[in-house]
């Protein structure tokens, strides 16, 4: 925080880059890091103020974006090493310093009104899993890493499993921003497996110039719900990334089109030959026209039971795989 102006300037230049959502920078806000310089009473004072710069760098960077959708600040909970707790005079357990400092970072960070709680990864399965329990139980969106080495642990999938079970917790992969783009994907899949969900991607270190675009490009194809860049950020890494996931979202956007096009062009043939009338749309979504010549009922397929027998000519189901049965007394 005495760097507090070159801080703001570096944080708004990632959103100006792209950047989605920004960490503001408490890894070293806690009593157990500022103990250490004889600062440990300014740890509120200082998780708050860093807090606050975050959130102004996200006004000035994102300045010519869109204000529906505002940049995400989040506080990280930081790895916690063992150890006994370094205040003078006083030795409790490794295990009640540790839950302290956790449940006083997350105190911390909730009401210093960060939009969400970066958890990284920690030094085992049960320090994350009570780190990632105070989280949630904070009411903040929760971000929880968990470390690509770990997809084969099967003491940290269970404390996964049983977190997941908890709240809406968002998962992220840490792995190296060296890796290939193989091998990440090949990771993800492991890690999405082992879990019952897929992650997003937390890459530390540089991204490697030649096959930047690649890497994210594979994860997000590979079902990756966020890409997320450590410390080592720059806004230049941040503007590949953003590049990357940008043309993704188009290339998707072009496939739900032509998807859209052809279900539509079935539609057409099919409500040719039928003669008009009641007709039936089920799905979660309405495509932006309809066949004319039906008087349309929209509803979700859940809804299917509370339906009128007999009512239609037509129907239209727009749920893949989706039961046929139900659907034959309606018509």
């Amino acid at each position: 925080m005495r760097a507090a102006a070159h801080a703001r300037q570096d944080l708004a230049a990632r959103v100006s880059a792209g950047a989605d959502a920004i960490v503001a920078p408490t890894w070293l806000t806690h009593r157990r890091a500022l103990v250490q310089v004889g600062e440990s009473r300014r740890s509120r004072e200082w998780t708050e103020a860093a807090v606050r710069l975050a959130r102004e760098a996200a006004e000035e960077g994102a300045s010519d974006r869109d204000p529906a959708a505002p940049v995400v600040v989040a506080g990280v909970l930081p790895r916690l090493k063992g150890g006994d707790d370094p205040t003078p005079g006083r030795r409790p357990s490794v295990s009640a310093t540790r839950s302290a400092d956790v449940h006083q970072i997350v105190g911390m960070l909730a009401d210093a009104a960060s939009d969400a709680i970066l958890v990284e990864d920690q030094a085992d399965a049960a320090g994350w899993t009570e780190a990632v329990t105070a989280a949630l139980a904070s009411g903040t969106r929760t971000w929880a890493v968990v470390e690509a080495s770990r997809a084969d642990d099967a003491v940290m999938l269970d404390a996964v499993a049983s977190c997941l079970s908890m709240g809406p917790l968002e998962l992220l992969m840490g792995i190296e921003a060296s890796v290939e783009p193989d091998t990440a994907q090949r990771t993800l899949i492991e890690l999405a497996t082992a879990a019952g969900a897929i992650p997003g991607v937390w890459l530390r270190g540089a991204l490697a110039a030649g096959s930047a675009e690649a890497l994210v490009r594979g994860c997000l194809e590979t079902g990756a719900w966020a890409m997320g860049l450590a410390d080592d950020a720059t806004p230049e890494s941040v503007a590949v990334t953003r590049t990357a996931v940008d043309a993704v979202e188009a290339d998707k956007q072009s496939e739900t089109e032509a998807r859209d096009a052809a279900w539509l062009d079935q539609l057409a043939s099919a409500t040719h030959r039928a003669s008009g009338g009641r007709a039936l749309w089920l799905g979660d979504r309405v495509l932006t026209r309809l066949p004319e010549g039906f008087r349309w009922t929209v509803a979700p397929l859940s809804d299917i039971a509370h339906l009128p027998a007999r009512a239609f000519r037509f129907a239209a189901v727009d749920t893949p795989g989706a039961e046929l049965g139900p659907i034959a007394p309606l018509l």
